[in-house]
């Protein structure tokens, strides 16, 4: 096996070239590109079309995430799937997990290439951006294999999705309502900029914005779903709490639902078979808390903290979920995305990446009495509605 570190604006092949190279000996291409748009697709169309022709089998699978994929590139790759051995596969369209990897494939009779790295199927990806990837010659194949593997396990788990037209025509209208409202969001921040526009006049904009969208993206619909979530939350607590003969098994079926829609911090899912292991004491601490009514957000905190400072990936995020489950109006949701709406709100002091070693109990406090004056200073009823402005804040 042999690597060679490739980039963009060195001496040797960009991206394009590399790529281009190897579908003339490709027998099978699998790849998986968070991006792709029409820039980059039509340098490569032309080398994939003839090695389709020639009789490769390929599998491509294309994020949705922040609909930053244009429709166009999906069209195309749907109707060489009708004429050749290609599937396409995109991310699937109500996932709340980020699809973001850039991985390009080649399985030949001898031996794979592989790029792996930062390039999407972009034009700047392929040429112009500042880029780093891993180009691989892989005589055994083993990691063209488990790349393989990988993509089978996405299918399995319904992560990904084979693409049909009913699939891409509802993209394509989320697609153009995405790059409507980032057109008008990218105007009011360079007047914003231009005209020093005070962050807590920043977020009643944005709240203006979101609350005049009577789509399911409006900022009512949006709310009105995560007070249900929050309900059905409450319940699965409720029933760890009360679970007799807790094992790994019995908690994954409540937790698992917690963490898969019912709260709305990133990434929780990743977590959740660790968090099994110590199910007992994520009870007694659930149990503990329930024993005490009256808590202000740090007693609160600090009893979730000290019970789950042996609990790994039970960090902020999920103590603070469960405190904001219990009472949305006493506590506060603590991750990236609201830390980052509280910056937005002239608040700052806060870490971008809240730990349990960088947030302890008084910071804690200090972050809902912070948030409390946002919420009240926008006219928002409670911390529910105050995480769904900061959460549209983050990602758009």
């Amino acid at each position: 096996m042999s690597t060679r570190y490739i980039t963009n604006n060195g001496t040797n092949a960009d991206h394009l070239t590399l790529i281009n190279r190897c579908f003339a000996s490709a027998e099978r291409f699998d790849c998986m590109i968070a991006f792709a748009k029409e820039s980059g697709f039509s340098t490569i169309i032309e080398k994939l079309r003839k090695a389709l022709e020639r009789g490769i089998t390929a599998r491509c699978v294309i994020g949705l995430s922040f609909h930053q994929t244009e429709p166009s590139v999906l069209a195309q790759l749907l109707s060489l799937s009708s004429q050749h051995d290609l599937t396409l596969y995109i991310s699937h369209p109500e996932s709340s997990v980020t699809f973001h990897p850039k991985v390009y494939c080649f399985r030949g009779k001898t031996s794979s290439r592989i790029v792996i790295g930062s390039a999407n199927l972009t034009n700047g990806g392929l040429r112009t951006n500042h880029e780093s990837s891993i180009f691989i010659e892989d005589s055994a194949g083993s990691i063209a294999k488990e790349i393989s593997s990988q993509i089978d396990r996405l299918i399995s788990s319904n992560a990904i999705i084979e693409a049909r037209q009913e699939e891409l025509e509802a993209y394509k209208k989320k697609y153009r309502l995405f790059r409507v409202h980032h057109r008008i969001a990218d105007a009011k921040a360079r007047k914003a900029l231009q005209s020093s526009t005070s962050p807590s006049s920043v977020l009643h904009e944005i709240l203006r914005e979101i609350k005049n969208d009577e789509t399911d993206n409006g900022f009512d619909s949006q709310v009105e779903r995560r007070l249900r979530s929050r309900n059905k939350a409450r319940v699965r607590l409720a029933r760890i709490r009360n679970l007799t003969g807790i094992n790994a098994r019995r908690f994954l079926e409540h937790y698992e639902q917690l963490t898969s829609g019912l709260w709305h911090s990133g990434g929780l899912h990743r977590g959740k078979n660790i968090v099994a292991t110590k199910s007992r004491v994520f009870q007694m601490a659930l149990q503990d808390l329930h024993g005490r009514k009256g808590l202000t957000p740090s007693e609160a905190y600090r009893l979730l903290h000290e019970r789950f400072s042996g609990v790994n990936n039970a960090g902020v995020n999920v103590i603070t979920e469960i405190l904001h489950t219990i009472d949305n109006e006493k506590f506060a949701v603590m991750n990236q995305n609201s830390v980052a709406g509280m910056e937005t709100a002239g608040y700052t002091g806060f870490p971008a990446k809240p730990t349990k070693r960088n947030v302890d109990a008084e910071l804690y406090e200090q972050f809902c009495s912070s948030a409390s004056a946002v919420r009240d200073s926008l006219g928002l009823g409670n911390f529910t509605e105050l995480d769904t402005l900061f959460n549209y804040t983050y990602w758009n």
